[in-house]
């Protein structure tokens, strides 16, 4: 009983930080920001998440090193890339159809029509190396920086393996490691960046922390209510004091990103846990929506689009403005109906894909 009300309060963690992101990125509000306040935490709440659910501290030989790193990396590899790969082949017919705008900005690039040359090939590679940068795939920088955090946190663990035998040298190593690339993402912060990289140095004391977790959960079970309100109520102190952006791996200082990070971890899991012990409608939905992060993930910038053809066709909004990536004119009460359509289209198309695929492979027996 206990174990399962675990795993649910975990998927409804999860569900929580990504209904923030999709709030985050149609938030185009002039006042208080929800895009800066969960930038604060939710991707150090992402990470953390994933550790805990790293099983394989015990890797001794380099044949295991790669299967874990096959297990855990190729599945998010081979997502990004199926996505990657379907919008850059629609780049034109996004163009034509006014869903890109040549003269918008997408994370600092303008959009130029695919021609079968030299320039498109290196493109298709790019996005097999890891480097894709298709508009409506934008929050895909998550999955890589992950991919490098899974594939550093398992050589960590191997060097220990192989280097130290007793356990108490082995943990010392690993948290001296962690730390070192921690204190290293901190410094790139303060110097230069690397794409992808500087992040997941910066975010791997995070996936650690949570592989810790395991360790200690039964001392630390995000039940008490005073530190849940000193939770709510720093973050919202800090919010007025800095901003944290881990896609650039850029935060006011180290200090400040780890209270962040606490506060924000603390509050979520505490929500987490209180609705996970009380089984509703609400709290069933959110876990479900925790347990398809991925289809949310790659699709809720497209399902934008959905109410702004809507808005385009009652005029409400120009065809200049249907290639606005986070929405237009919703700086007011549509911003729920954007929300609303980034959590619950990616689903939808997700629930209708597996549900064919599901059919093909029956050979429609099922129909």
């Amino acid at each position: 009983m206990n174990k399962n009300k675990r795993e649910i309060s975990f998927d409804i963690a999860r569900g929580i930080a990504i209904i923030l992101v999709v709030m985050g990125h149609c938030d185009n509000f002039s006042g208080w920001s929800i895009e800066r306040f969960s930038s604060l935490f939710f991707m150090q709440l992402f990470v953390f998440l994933s550790g805990i659910f790293f099983k394989h501290n015990e890797i001794t030989s380099f044949k295991e090193l790669v299967m874990v790193i096959k297990k855990k990396c190729l599945p998010i590899y081979f997502y990004y890339l199926k996505y990657e790969l379907i919008f850059y082949i629609l780049t034109n017919f996004f163009l034509n159809i006014g869903f890109y705008n040549f003269d918008l900005m997408y994370g600092g690039k303008v959009i130029n029509p695919i021609h079968f040359d030299i320039e498109m090939l290196k493109n298709v590679l790019r996005i097999f190396l890891l480097m894709g940068r298709e508009p409506f795939c934008g929050a895909f920088w998550f999955l890589i920086t992950l991919i490098f955090i899974i594939c550093e946190y398992s050589c960590i663990r191997f060097i220990s393996n192989k280097i130290f035998k007793q356990q108490k040298s082995n943990k010392i190593f690993v948290n001296v490691c962690v730390l070192i690339m921690f204190i290293l993402g901190c410094i790139m912060n303060a110097t230069i960046s690397i794409p992808r990289i500087s992040p997941s140095f910066t975010l791997i004391i995070f996936y650690h922390l949570g592989n810790l977790y395991n360790d200690f959960k039964q001392q630390i079970k995000f039940d008490n209510f005073l530190l849940f309100l000193i939770s709510i109520i720093g973050l919202n102190i800090l919010y007025y004091f800095g901003t944290v952006s881990m896609n650039s791996n850029s935060f006011s200082n180290p200090i400040f990103l780890l209270i962040c990070s606490f506060f924000g971890i603390y509050m979520v899991m505490f929500v987490s846990k209180i609705l996970g012990k009380h089984p509703s409608i609400i709290s069933k939905c959110i876990a479900y929506i925790g347990r398809n992060t991925l289809p949310i993930v790659a699709l809720q910038f497209i399902s934008f689009k959905a109410v702004m053809l809507v808005q385009y066709v009652l005029g409400n909004i120009s065809y200049t403005d249907l290639g606005q990536l986070t929405g237009a004119n919703n700086d007011n009460l549509i911003y729920i109906l954007y929300v609303i359509c980034g959590i619950f289209i990616p689903l939808a198309l997700n629930w209708a894909f597996k549900k064919c695929a599901y059919v093909f492979r029956s050979g429609g027996k099922d129909l």
